[in-house]
């Protein structure tokens, strides 16, 4: 991967734009954005008439950091995790710089918005689901440092739930480097005994 460190990710790529890469070849033609976060934007593309989830971003510092999770994650506790990685390159775009990785696209959707007028046992269910998946990660000695409801996928017909975005994910005994504010507990002025309140608070919003 090229780390360059470059400005932020502003650019949005329409649709019918293609993302060739450098070193490997592989072409992907944008369908639509996914959504876009701090260090970049993820889209689904298409190539060789499959769909997949392409991240990417100019800061490839950052990103950079996001692929070495997710490769250690992958060769470890991918079947675990439900994903791998299908590629990783960079792109130039009008002497623009950008490093991307590519996943299989996970279909689903957000448990933010699955449990709308389900039962407390559905909600107990897909919590049991997403505390094993956390526990795969943490004994590979990371945290999911970022944990909010958009990061988590559920397919309604079959019910597997998946994990979505490692920007946050981080070793154990660093700091976090991503987080979303109304979900952290520390900007909330709240420890470990107001846990339970905060994880219900998580997964009914």
């Amino acid at each position: 991967m090229n780390m360059l460190f470059n400005r932020s990710h502003k650019e949005t790529f329409r649709s019918g734009k293609v993302i060739k890469g450098k070193w490997n070849g592989r072409q992907y033609i944008v369908r639509r954005s996914l959504g876009s976060g701090e260090n970049g934007t993820v889209y689904l593309v298409q190539s060789s008439e499959k769909l997949y989830a392409l991240k990417i971003s100019p800061i490839s510092i950052d990103l950079g950091y996001e692929i070495t999770v997710i490769q250690r994650l992958s060769e470890t506790q991918g079947p675990s995790l439900g994903f791998s990685v299908f590629d990783i390159d960079d792109f130039i775009d009008d002497d623009e710089h950008y490093s991307f990785y590519v996943m299989p696209y996970v279909q689903g959707i957000s448990i933010k918005y699955f449990f709308y007028g389900k039962s407390e046992k559905d909600y107990l269910k897909i919590f049991i689901k997403m505390l094993k998946l956390l526990e795969v990660i943490h004994k590979e000695g990371w945290a999911f440092g970022d944990l909010k409801p958009e990061h988590f996928l559920i397919d309604p017909d079959l019910g597997k739930l998946s994990m979505i975005d490692f920007g946050g994910v981080t070793k154990f005994g660093e700091g976090i480097r991503q987080y979303t504010e109304i979900y952290d507990r520390g900007s909330w002025g709240q420890g470990l005994e107001r846990l339970t309140h905060i994880t219900i608070y998580f997964l009914s919003s």
